[in-house]
């Protein structure tokens, strides 16, 4: 295909980076949150979903998710709720994970990076807090679950459809990283997983003002991979619209769940996308708002 025609399309790209905290213990229970230890022995009842354990807040989390809002110029919200977010999976003990959906913790914020010699300004919609799932681990014949990471802290940092080339995206990244090491929240430690991204990415006609269908490639933890990953299926999109010209947009790219394949330096189809309802979200019943009006979190009673 002549590489002229993509000059006609215009990459709409929104990064979701999650972050581990840098947390002496887990975001609901009292487990060590260290990297590197023997399968399964930084855990506790609460970090494998025993019946009747109940999550305790770590007002350390909520610390350093705060300083990284304030430091992005968002906004602190004086009211935000956590939620069950359902879905079955072996890394996940609860068959649930416990984050923040209708309320976040941080709404808006900004950040400002180099593209080439141009300085940009890339917004940020909401940063909220959830918890991490655990790890599968595959061998030969079979696989295994080490839950030391279950119940780690994470933030998770969603930007506004903001980013319009794989050279913004990474630049982004690289700033919000910076940022989260200057305030010694987290060590971004990628090789370790402590900062993964997940990039939302569609296309549309140059001049165009509507949002097309987006594709979510998950778990990227380079910045080449996920530049990489962003030019692929940008390239990706725009012959699949070509290719089906005059057919309805909505009918052409389905929206979906890819992962990067570097050997094959292609997005590759993992799952068609799930919905908001899906994953059947609603209000956390044993964990209480944080109240930043008694105090910067309270205690489950």
């Amino acid at each position: 295909m002549d590489h002229s025609v993509f000059a006609h399309w215009e990459l709409v790209i929104g990064l979701e980076i999650h972050v581990e905290l840098n947390t002496q213990t887990k975001l609901f229970s009292s487990a060590p949150n260290l990297f590197g230890s023997e399968p399964n022995t930084n855990i506790s009842a609460i970090c494998t979903g025993q019946p009747g354990t109940l999550p305790s807040l770590n007002q350390e989390a909520v610390k350093k998710a705060i300083l990284f809002g304030l430091a992005t110029s968002g906004h602190i919200a004086p009211y935000s709720r956590f939620d069950r977010k359902s879905y079955f999976y072996p890394d996940s003990p609860r068959n649930f994970q416990i984050t923040q959906y209708e309320m976040p913790l941080i709404h808006g914020g900004h950040v400002t990076a180099d593209v080439e010699g141009v300085s940009k300004t890339f917004k940020i919609h909401h940063t909220h807090l959830e918890d991490d799932a655990g790890m599968l681990k595959h061998f030969s014949h079979f696989a295994g679950v080490d839950y030391n990471r279950a119940g780690v802290p994470l933030i998770e940092i969603v930007s506004e459809p903001c980013l319009h080339s794989a050279k913004d995206a990474i630049a982004y990244a690289m700033m919000i990283k910076a940022i989260l090491q200057y305030l010694d929240v987290s060590d971004c430690n990628m090789e370790e997983g402590s900062l993964r991204m997940d990039a939302n990415i569609s296309v549309r006609p140059k001049g165009s003002q509507e949002y097309r269908t987006k594709i979510e490639i998950k778990n990227m933890n380079s910045f080449t991979f996920m530049g990489m990953a962003i030019e692929a299926e940008f390239k990706r999109q725009v012959k699949e619209y070509i290719l089906n010209e005059g057919r309805d947009p909505k009918e052409v790219i389905e929206q979906a769940t890819f992962r990067w394949d570097p050997e094959k330096k292609e997005t590759v189809l993992m799952r068609k996308k799930e919905s908001a309802d899906d994953y059947r979200y609603f209000i956390e019943p044993d964990l209480p708002p944080p109240d930043f009006r008694a105090g910067i979190y309270r205690e489950p009673a």
